[in-house]
């Protein structure tokens, strides 16, 4: 799914759901807001789960293994519910997937994880996309392929449908690989009827930002110099017009950053045990000017704004949460393969960064974060 919120609230429907009879669903929620240390053993448990050079070897997992052994089910079916991260720099081999379509990067990238350390010819379909994001529906009329995505609300970049048959028009969709977004279409470019090449056009212009002039008005003459491309400066023209020596800090990247979340603030949490080290207190970090002298670099979350999901919402009928880890007891394990103190070490590995909320998150460990709603 392209977002957080809506993949939250699929899970929870899920489970309020449940299986079908003779079915028995694992489901494994994976995405950006879960605590450092929690999400990296999600992410070891998915990188052994599935390398699957062996197709057998996954079953011979232990927690695999005792899942089925234990249910009567017939039929298991283990699920990674996830965002864009199921996709980038993951060496995992899904049998199939159901995709919430955001860019055609992010589809080319997933399909490279479906089946992907499988020699076998593929003889069905194993990949369906939606026609349409849940953005498109939520908001009529605006950008619904952004955040993840190329589309913008407005001018050049804003796509006529958001109906994807039509924007994959001309590309083999049956068999669907990198080539799209690696050569361009023959000119001209439609960015506002094809997915691809709005995604070539706006990389033009962000990364050479190349604008072409403004067309003059009927009936006049336009001197040959108006007729360029005007070419506007930014970081990546450092590359080939400035000095190396630019390239060796950090003033470029703050410049044009890779992604702007100006229109979306975002807090760094902290998960601290207490003193006795059998529970969590929820901590907002403090930036260095905002202090005021405060001798903790935190603000103690009003237990109001940290809402947690009750157990009994997250398991249903056949289905229950797959990989699953208590940070309690992960936090108690890397203190002390690293010699650190409890405390010292959910200050380094307890962090999750999300977006700023009045009515502040929830949480479930296997849920991770998101935003509470009113």
């Amino acid at each position: 799914m392209a977002n957080i919120e809506p993949l939250y609230e699929v899970a929870l429907a899920l489970y309020r759901l449940g299986a079908p009879q003779g079915l028995r669903i694992h489901l494994c929620v994976y995405h950006s807001q879960f605590p450092l240390l929690v999400r990296s053993a999600i992410e070891h448990q998915l990188d052994t789960a599935l390398k699957r050079h062996d197709p057998k070897k996954a079953f011979a997992r232990p927690d695999v293994r005792e899942r089925i052994d234990r249910h009567p089910e017939a039929d298991h079916l283990f699920i990674v519910l996830g965002t864009s991260v199921t996709e980038v720099g993951r060496d995992h081999s899904y049998s199939w997937a159901v995709v919430e379509p955001s860019s055609l990067r992010s589809l080319i990238q997933l399909l490279g994880r479906v089946r992907r350390h499988s020699l076998e010819p593929c003889a069905v379909p194993n990949v369906h996309v939606f026609r349409h994001n849940l953005r498109h529906f939520e908001r009529p009329g605006r950008a619904a392929f952004c955040r993840p995505g190329y589309e913008r609300d407005e001018g050049l970049f804003h796509l006529d449908s958001h109906d994807l048959r039509p924007l994959l028009d001309g590309l083999d969709v049956e068999c669907l690989d990198a080539c799209p977004r690696i050569a361009e279409a023959p000119p001209p470019l439609k960015p506002q009827q094809r997915l691809a090449d709005l995604e070539h056009a706006r990389t033009a212009a962000e990364v050479l930002r190349a604008e072409p002039a403004a067309a003059a008005p009927a009936g006049r003459r336009v001197r040959a110099s108006a007729q360029s491309v005007h070419r506007r400066l930014n970081a990546a023209s450092w590359w080939s017009e400035a000095p190396q020596d630019a390239l060796t800090t950090a003033l470029l990247p703050q410049q044009q950053r890779f992604r702007d979340d100006s229109d979306a603030p975002e807090v760094e949490l902290r998960l601290l045990p207490n003193e006795d080290g059998d529970n969590c207190e929820l901590v907002e970090m403090v930036d260095e000017r905002k202090r005021q002298g405060r001798e903790q670099p935190w603000l103690e979350v009003d237990r109001a704004h940290h809402k947690r999901v009750p157990d009994e919402e997250v398991q249903g009928p056949g289905i229950a949460p797959w990989g699953v880890t208590d940070y309690l007891e992960e936090l108690q394990r890397l203190a002390q393969e690293r010699g650190l103190s409890l405390f010292k070490c959910a200050l380094r590995f307890g962090e999750v960064t999300v977006p700023r909320n009045a009515q502040g998150w929830r949480f479930h460990p296997a849920l991770g974060f998101a935003k509470a709603h009113v």
